[in-house]
């Protein structure tokens, strides 16, 4: 039985594909298996990677259902003690399993584990923003209130999350949203968990910022149903501040598509007093200086410099 079954969901990632297997390649821990899902893809991301013939792959097909459906069909055919998530077209360092094994050794009775991660732009590094507080001389902690540490960029990505294998084919991905399904998964399973974090960038996430400009749009998909969390967790005051943070997330982009219904139906499910100053008034703001904001945004990424909102 291998230590980890690394499950990579695939869909059209052939200019990123080959970069991701050699950094699984890489690795200084060796006991794992690959299952890729390759769903749907009609570039050619299948024939690169069968022309590999990496002995601890496996390649299995399906017709497009979806990240969530490819990563659930991936965590069910996992045979490893620990499954290893991994995006089609992030990277990781050479010492992230054997990091994260070292770890899951520390901590042996929980079930989430988790590291930090850069950012890769324009061929550029860049850290992350967060509202985590590191202590200093400190690298592992137990996190028993994951939503505080993620009120700006989220401390983990599902690349840098490795789950205990029975935890994970209990708690499935939501098959029925097409974007955001991170925070939909975090939302129904990690309100009582406690995440064991690591500290330390052992993952490399790849944005093409051209491509986020120009990618489909958010009102023609499925989000997360989050006004049933806010009913849920009615009671959590930093569960309910998180969402209003991703409430707020998607007010801004149904601005930038001036869907005014579904913006106005989140703002009228925030809670102000958990929102800065800042993105108070970004929120009040129109179309035409959120548009024009982004396109800083953006041209200053280009630079290495993060303009956060």
């Amino acid at each position: 039985m291998p230590f980890f079954s690394i499950v990579i969901p695939l869909y059209n990632k052939a200019n990123f594909i080959l970069a991701t297997l050699k950094s699984v390649s890489d690795q200084t821990f060796e006991n794992y298996e690959i299952i890729i899902i390759n769903d749907g893809s009609t570039d050619d991301s299948l024939s690169k990677i069968e022309a590999l013939k990496l002995p601890k792959l496996t390649i299995h097909t399906q017709e497009n259902k979806g990240l969530s459906a490819a990563r659930n069909r991936g965590v069910a055919l996992a045979q490893g003690q620990y499954v290893a998530l991994l995006d089609a077209d992030d990277i990781w360092t050479p010492t992230y399993l054997i990091s994260m094994s070292k770890l899951i050794e520390n901590y042996p009775n929980h079930q989430i584990f988790g590291c930090t991660y850069k950012e890769s732009r324009n061929g550029c590094l860049m850290d992350i923003h967060t509202s985590f507080e590191a202590q200093p001389n400190q690298t592992s902690y137990v996190l028993d209130d994951f939503f505080s540490a993620n009120y700006n960029q989220f401390i983990v990505d599902q690349s840098s999350l490795i789950f205990d294998r029975n935890f994970i084919k209990a708690h499935k991905f939501n098959e029925h949203i097409d974007v955001s399904e991170d925070v939909d998964y975090y939302l129904n399973y990690f309100s009582s968990k406690q995440i064991i974090f690591l500290n330390r960038p052992l993952m490399i996430k790849n944005y093409d910022d051209n491509d986020q400009l120009s990618s489909s749009k958010i009102s023609e998909k499925r989000v997360p149903d989050l006004e049933h969390y806010k009913n849920r967790y009615s009671s959590n005051t930093s569960i309910q501040k998180y969402i209003d943070i991703q409430l707020y997330k998607l007010a801004i982009k149904y601005t930038y598509e001036n869907n005014r219904s579904k913006r106005q139906k989140c703002m009228t499910q925030i809670n102000p007093l958990h929102l800065s100053q800042k993105q108070r008034l970004l929120l009040k703001s129109p179309k035409w200086i959120m548009v024009g904001l982004r396109k800083l945004k953006f041209l200053a990424l280009k630079l290495n410099i993060r303009i956060t909102t």
